[in-house]
């Protein structure tokens, strides 16, 4: 991963200096970025990483884009690994509305968000919910992907 680091470190300072530290290709090569320093498990750098993503984002586009709503969700992700789960559900339930609003309940998008609220559910013993988010989510995912797929398969675990 150091390579990588590098080369986007190089882009986003490339990209910084000719358009802006405020462009939307800043925030694309940061959210890359945060990505690697998840997979390497620097949870603070990826927090700072997408924050930053978040607030170029909100800026260019607004707070109800679904550039944000993904980071959201991966900000819910990590904070679910770090069991902060009132900070999870504040974010997998913003990226959850603004997903619905723009893509329509019955999105992947939102069923991947379904599934991550059950997994959190599941974890605070609220066995019914998770279940009800579980089986809503397979029903998006049979629908838009096939009975067949891996994330069908997956949700039934």
């Amino acid at each position: 991963y150091a390579l990588s680091m590098e080369y986007y470190q190089r882009a986003h300072d490339m990209k910084k200096g000719i358009l802006g530290s405020e462009h939307i290709a800043v925030s694309d090569v940061l959210y890359r970025v945060g990505k690697i320093q998840e997979r390497q498990g620097d949870i603070d750098g990826v927090l700072t990483s997408f924050k930053e993503v978040m607030r170029i984002r909100k800026k260019v586009h607004g707070k109800d884009s679904l550039g944000v709503a993904a980071v959201l969700n991966d900000v819910g992700v990590i904070q679910l690994r770090r069991d902060q789960h009132e900070i999870a559900e504040r974010c997998f339930m913003e990226a959850m509305r603004v997903w619905n609003d723009m893509l329509g309940h019955t999105h992947e998008y939102v069923a991947e968000t379904l599934v991550n609220l059950a997994e959190l559910d599941h974890i605070k013993g609220k066995y019914n919910s998770a279940v009800e988010r579980f089986a809503e989510a397979m029903s998006i995912f049979k629908e838009k992907r096939g009975v067949n797929h891996l994330s069908v398969a997956l949700t039934y675990h």
